[in-house]
């Protein structure tokens, strides 16, 4: 029987002062495009629901959502780790009712706690996280942290796979054919266009020029260049390698294929992620062969689990993070009473 934080904390306010660092840890979770897909209630006991805010989908690269769950799952995960860290236990449900009332999840503050050292510093990497699409410098992440990644995805009802030197190349191909597929698809470049932003945006969500590697110049025009021609051959030339002269590449996965699978594999993601930037190691997605149906097989063959379903494509290795992308407020991802 836990002791609830309502007892200990007032919960007034909209949302209440002890929550919001809380939720602002949620809202800095991933998402594709940075599309921040998310929205939260604050009950009036101070439970924390998350919900799916499928105004912001991705119709084209993820037309059954599977993608914003997932991102869902790891706002979930900042949320809980954020809670932790401050000193109190926490339990969670999930719901994945997305056809429905969209709620996802809810997370229930319990007893008081004393943070670990870990949880601390997990809790710390949250607001170190990036997403670096840059080649990483050559060094190779140490046995004993791919170790904590591989239980700690355990713990999230997930699995994850090391991706082996001999497999790099069918890898590569299987990426380099994702990245053909989605280009020559106008309604893909159209909706990767539309969540382009210039780097100077007032705009607090999609992908500023600056997370992409762009200018001034280009992060202005490059929506127009991809909306208007088919860039797979180039980029899937860039992404294969990447895929080659990767440090680490990951595969995670679940057993099963449905919301409530996507959402513990988003928390198994956010728990990689967090593990990895508490080190000083970063990551970027390789998600092409995922999210193009016909290779989702070949992927989920090719590290050993023909019957399990791939749900992320990490590349991991060190970098110089660059500036994090922007974020929406935390008022305007509240749901009211």
């Amino acid at each position: 029987m836990t002791d609830p934080i309502s007892t200990h904390l007032p919960v007034e306010g909209d949302p209440p002062p002890f929550l919001l660092p809380i939720l602002e840890a949620g809202a800095a979770a991933p998402s594709s495009h940075n599309s921040q897909p998310w929205l939260f209630r604050v009950t009036k006991a101070g439970a924390i629901e998350v919900h799916a805010d499928i105004s912001r989908g991705l119709p084209v690269v993820d037309p059954d959502d599977r993608e914003l769950v997932i991102s869902c799952g790891a706002a979930l995960q900042n949320m809980r780790v954020a809670l932790r860290a401050a000193g109190w236990t926490d339990e969670i449900e999930i719901v994945a009712d997305l056809k429905g009332t969209g709620h996802l999840a809810t997370l229930t503050p319990g007893a008081k706690h004393t943070p670990t050292e870990r949880e601390t510093a997990l809790a710390g990497a949250i607001e170190l996280r990036r997403t670096v699409r840059s080649r990483f410098e050559p060094e190779v992440p140490p046995f004993p942290l791919v170790e904590r990644l591989l239980e700690s995805v355990e713990e999230e009802a997930s699995w994850l796979r090391v991706i082996a030197d001999v497999d790099r190349e069918e890898l590569a191909v299987l990426v380099g054919a994702g990245d053909r597929t989605q280009m020559q698809l106008k309604s893909f470049r159209r909706e990767l266009a539309a969540w382009m932003r210039p780097n100077h945006s007032k705009r607090q969500d999609g992908m500023p020029g600056f997370t992409m590697g762009f200018g001034e110049l280009m992060s202005a025009i490059g929506p127009v260049v991809v909306r208007t021609f088919d860039l797979g051959k180039s980029q899937a030339a860039r992404d294969e390698e990447l895929v080659l002269h990767s440090p680490l590449l990951l595969v995670l996965g679940t057993t099963r294929d449905d919301p409530t699978s996507w959402m513990h594999a988003g928390m198994a993601l956010e728990r990689v992620l967090l593990e990895l930037a508490a080190e000083g190691w970063f990551a970027s997605f390789l998600n092409q062969a995922v999210e193009v149906g016909l290779l989702r097989g070949d992927l989920a063959t090719l590290v050993g689990e023909p019957r399990g379903f791939p749900q992320i494509v990490l590349r991991v290795g060190r970098a110089t993070p660059g500036k994090a992308p922007p974020r929406r407020d935390v008022d305007d991802m509240l749901i009211e009473e």
